[in-house]
């Protein structure tokens, strides 16, 4: 998760399933990575970022049909570059207020 003053930087889905819905920045771990490797590559990727500290907040476990998804949460406390999406995905700043644990990982917007 990433906080801008009072907002957590999400993403518009623009593909089937789920289109127009937001979610977390993050993607699929390869085989050879760990889950701060794959943090790190992914957030590049999405949001031409560079992290520079972060931590580890929990795991998530979710069963998705017959598909164990697998789910690392960090928060990034410090990063360089400016946020932008290299994907082509609307960034949507989500207010830090609300309740997110209330939160499916992602919602219609």
């Amino acid at each position: 998760m990433i906080k801008l003053k009072s907002s957590f930087v999400c993403l518009k889905r623009t593909e089937q399933p789920y289109k127009n819905f937001i979610e977390f920045p993050g993607g699929k771990k390869k085989n050879n990575e760990t889950a701060t490797q794959c943090l790190k590559r992914e957030i590049k990727e999405e949001l031409n970022i560079k992290i520079d500290k972060s931590k580890f907040i929990a795991t998530i476990k979710h069963l998705y049909g017959d598909v164990l998804i697998i789910i690392n949460i960090f928060n990034i406390h410090r990063y360089s570059g400016k946020i932008t999406s290299n994907e082509n995905r609307e960034i949507i700043l989500f207010d830090a207020k609300c309740k997110l644990a209330t939160l499916p990982t992602i919602i219609e917007y």
